[in-house]
């Protein structure tokens, strides 16, 4: 039977990590969502409540529950190659799983919405203060302030850990989407080829466009900011169809947009596609000629 490879290295990690970072971002919405509907406010002024929290309970120990699964999984990742950072995420995760079960058998008491809120925040402390020892980078620390203020404060220890989740997890997912995508080697073919040109022509383009349309379309468009991002539906081709050209002179500024931002993005992209699997290469090679001078 194969061994599933579960390093992070591996596209099997990263799919299953990607797929719980979306579900900890949609549950974390939907939990926010709901103490939004119910009353915030009331929650912090430890107001009588007669509300019921069965609905927002779930989705927060659902929310937990798969953040202490990523964590779990990253913890196992890297059990071999960083131990400390595999101690971090084990911490993590034994402190979110503790606070999923707390909110199930809590029921619908406010009090374990604040004991799994403060147990998250814990969890974010604990994660800096491995991170520190791991790395010994003082800025580190400073995180840790906001972190405290809250955890003392259990009123607002939920609305706290619903905002760091959050924050992190877009973090995490932007990460993980641009992993592949090397800024360097970008910012070389932009400096080696055209597109920087190409890019600055079409950006010239957009905003003479976009300081004429409202004056042309005063009805429709009428403000600048209405027009760049008329101009930019039209050069992606994406066309949202929201705001569209009524005058005859407002449509052959369209037109003439529109066959020009066609023809820059077939040469942007493919001067990038060409020049960055070239990049890449060379760069990769580069690496591994060092390292094999090193070895010896």
């Amino acid at each position: 039977m194969k061994k599933i490879n579960l390093t992070q290295e591996s596209f099997l990690y990263k799919v299953v990590l990607g797929v719980l970072l979306v579900a900890i971002l949609a549950l974390d919405m939907l939990t926010a969502a709901h103490l939004l509907v119910i009353g915030t406010k009331d929650i912090i002024e430890d107001r009588t409540l007669n509300l019921n929290f069965s609905d927002g309970k779930l989705y927060a120990a659902a929310l937990f529950f798969i953040i202490a699964l990523s964590r779990g999984i990253q913890a196992v990742a890297l059990r071999r190659t960083d131990r400390w950072l595999a101690l971090k995420h084990l911490g993590y995760c034994g402190l979110t799983l503790i606070a999923s079960v707390v909110l199930i058998v809590a029921g619908d008491d406010k009090i374990g919405w604040r004991i799994a809120g403060m147990l998250y925040l814990a969890a974010a402390v604990f994660s800096r203060v491995i991170a520190f020892l791991h790395t010994r980078k003082k800025a580190g620390l400073l995180l840790i302030l906001p972190l405290l203020a809250a955890l003392l404060y259990p009123k607002i220890a939920m609305g706290a850990s619903l905002v760091l989740i959050f924050i992190h997890s877009v973090i995490n997912i932007v990460s993980m989407a641009f992993s592949r995508i090397r800024a360097d080697i970008l910012v070389d073919i932009l400096r080696k080829t055209y597109a920087a040109e190409i890019l600055f022509g079409l950006l010239l383009l957009i905003t003479a466009f976009s300081i004429i349309l409202p004056v042309a379309e005063p009805e429709v468009i009428g403000s600048f900011k209405n027009a760049m991002w008329y101009c930019f539906a039209i050069v992606t081709t994406i066309g949202f169809g929201d705001i569209s050209a009524t005058t005859d002179f407002g449509r052959i500024l369209s037109v003439i947009l529109g066959v020009y931002g066609i023809i820059v993005v077939a040469l942007i992209t493919s001067i990038i596609v060409n020049f960055y699997g070239e990049m890449k290469r060379a760069t990769s090679s580069e690496t591994k000629e060092v390292e094999d001078h090193g070895k010896e």
